[in-house]
């Protein structure tokens, strides 16, 4: 059970190091191990699990990775290592093993941000682990949440039933594919998207991609100073809307770092009568190698201005 001091918050990996296996038990499939939090079975409330089939010495088995923890956390766990009673081979019986439990704390958070789709609004909402609780629950609570299935872990600090919680290692992740987004499959539903806090990934290639009904988004709150490649990422966005298409807060975006603009907004909008992007003349485009297809079927709307070219 942690103890921890102030208002910090850390994040725990936990792991067992194979000290020594003997050939029998790490060829067998019974030796087996839990991490749990019943304090009487292996088999409930469980964390980890697995057997040491095939490892060797020196080996790391992990238990968890950036369990979260504040001050009010009073999570206590309990390790089971056993040789189960379906065993049958007398050669695993009197057989040494050595391990050893390890872990690190870090005052350094993983990536936070995460996001929701709700149904009733049509509404995709990026969040981080510092908004405020009452209003991601009061949002997520008035709506039906849709569940978005990539790469979600256990978001702390946030008063919100387990399976509300969605995290995305956006801040980190490069996709490479519209469809490995984890809202793809509801792409065609969404008609607006939201962040609500300020998130700085590294890409943001496809992110919107497809999102063929979308007549507003707000992006005032994304740090773009780190972002490489925006490729695609407003391609057919709003393609099928036929009255108000817009998109808040490109005038601030920091381009300089960006390199790839294809497709980025091909066909966005493309059929809206009212279309506002804002004024994209104090983008950064010094470090752009890839630009075709930059305003494909939307070329009266967006001519692309005199840009600043470092020059």
């Amino acid at each position: 059970t942690p103890t921890i001091y102030g208002d910090y918050s850390i994040t725990m990996d936990l792991w067992l190091d194979v000290k020594s296996i003997s050939t029998e038990l790490k060829n067998s499939n019974n030796f087996k191990y839990a991490l749990t939090t019943d304090p009487n079975s292996c088999t409930s409330e469980v964390v980890k699990s697995g057997t040491f089939k095939g490892k060797n010495t020196n080996n790391k088995v992990e238990l968890f990775n950036y369990m979260g923890y504040n001050t009010t956390t009073t999570d206590t766990y309990y390790l089971y290592i056993w040789l189960d009673k379906a065993e049958t081979d007398a050669s695993t019986m009197d057989q040494e093993f050595s391990l050893s439990l390890n872990g690190i704390c870090t005052d350094a958070p993983p990536p936070d941000t995460y996001v929701v789709y709700t149904e009733e609004d049509t509404t995709l909402r990026f969040y981080n682990n510092n908004s405020d609780a009452s209003q991601v629950s009061n949002n997520i609570n008035n709506y039906n949440v849709t569940t978005l299935d990539n790469n979600i872990e256990k978001i702390e600090d946030l008063i919100i039933d387990e399976k509300d919680k969605k995290y995305i290692d956006l801040e980190n992740v490069t996709y490479t594919n519209a469809n490995q987004l984890p809202w793809y499959e509801y792409r065609e539903s969404i008609t607006r998207v939201i962040f609500e806090d300020e998130i700085m990934p590294v890409s943001m290639n496809y992110w919107f991609n497809g999102m063929i009904n979308v007549e507003h988004i707000d992006v005032s709150k994304i740090d773009t100073s780190k972002i490489t490649n925006m490729g695609g990422l407003f391609s057919s966005v709003g393609s099928n809307v036929t009255d108000s298409f817009e998109i808040v807060g490109l005038d601030n975006w920091n381009t300089s770092n960006v390199t790839n603009i294809g497709n980025m907004f091909e066909k966005s909008g493309v059929s809206a009568t009212i279309w506002d992007i804002g004024d994209l003349s104090g983008w950064d485009v010094s470090k752009v190698t890839s630009y075709g297809n930059f305003n494909n079927w939307v070329q009266d709307k967006i001519i692309p201005p005199i840009w600043n070219t470092g020059s």
